[in-house]
């Protein structure tokens, strides 16, 4: 077996330190030995002649790399305190290969999934139409109906809604706010959407998880989602309203909702974003050392309703 030729402090990026290391320090270390132990084999096992780490990603160790075999490819690591990793190859394997990024192979004994490298990447917009509509096209029209087909990982959008709602425990900041939009958001998708279909979906298409070689985009980093139809487009609008202040919020919100009115109805489509604002919402307290974001999240939350109602 090869041996490493690298100091190990370079796994440990970014975007691990400022966030897996703030909180899970001993483990996120841990995690990085085992990573830097089994990287010799990796690296013979698909013929990796260099390679990169992407400094950015918090959510996992990411490695640009280049094969001999498989030219370009991407290694993403995901460490298994955060119950990630067979979750997210599942949904690889499940959703549609017409907007998704290819999987090149799984290694599970070292929870690393080998992807084909989006070359140039850049990250999707809503300037550019011609190809968000293309992806969003293929998203909505192309996916996988839950049918009762058996799934080992990914869950039910409701069940995970639930236990937020069912949360005791004191949030750090805009506890009782917070707690208010999940009852809402209960009562909301109990009304609207308990006798929806059901579909297999990435549940996080932002525009950081759709990259843009040049010519067209790829969905990665899903998260795998049992949920209505709406809910692949909301956190798309989310980031894009968030991403643009100077738009005016509540004036990227109705160009948006109106953009994605063409795949999905435009009220169930609200509907669907204040029920998944409120669970972003809510995850954002533990992701954040500041209220800021949070207190973004409540605005959209106002501005959703406010054109529902309208």
């Amino acid at each position: 077996m090869m041996r490493a030729l690298y100091d190990k402090s370079i796994l440990l990026t970014s975007g691990i330190r400022n966030f897996f290391l703030r909180w899970r320090k001993e483990e996120t270390l841990k995690w990085i030995d085992e990573i830097h132990t089994a990287l010799p084999e990796l690296i013979e096992k698909w013929n990796i002649t260099s390679f990169v780490p992407n400094q950015i990603a918090r959510y996992g160790l990411v490695l640009q790399a280049s094969s001999k075999e498989h030219g370009e490819i991407v290694l993403k690591f995901t460490p298994a305190f955060i119950n990630r990793f067979e979750r997210e190859a599942e949904a690889y394997s499940i959703l549609p290969k017409s907007y998704m990024c290819e999987v090149i192979d799984i290694d599970y004994r070292n929870r690393c999934l080998i992807l084909r490298c989006i070359q140039h990447a850049g990250y999707a917009g809503f300037e550019d139409t011609l190809k968000l509509t293309t992806f969003f096209g293929h998203a909505i029209r192309d996916a996988v109906k839950y049918t009762g087909q058996p799934l080992n990982h990914i869950g039910f959008y409701r069940q995970e809604l639930k236990k937020r709602c069912d949360d005791t425990k004191e949030l750090r900041f805009h506890d009782r706010e917070i707690k208010e939009e999940l009852k809402t958001a209960w009562v909301l998708y109990s009304e609207a959407f308990q006798d929806a279909d059901l579909y297999i979906l990435h549940g996080d298409l932002i525009d950081l998880n759709i990259l843009d070689d040049g010519t067209r985009y790829y969905g990665v980093d899903p998260i795998g989602f049992l949920a209505p139809i709406e809910l692949e487009c909301v956190r798309f609008i989310r980031n894009d309203v968030r991403n643009h202040p100077e738009s005016g919020f509540r004036r990227r919100f109705d160009m948006l909702a109106s953009y994605f009115e063409g795949f999905v109805d435009k009220s169930r489509l609200i509907q669907m974003f204040i029920i998944d604002m409120a669970y972003c919402t809510y995850n954002s307290v533990f992701e954040n050392d500041t209220p800021d974001e949070t207190e973004v999240d409540l605005e959209l939350l106002r501005i959703a309703r406010e054109c529902l109602s309208s």
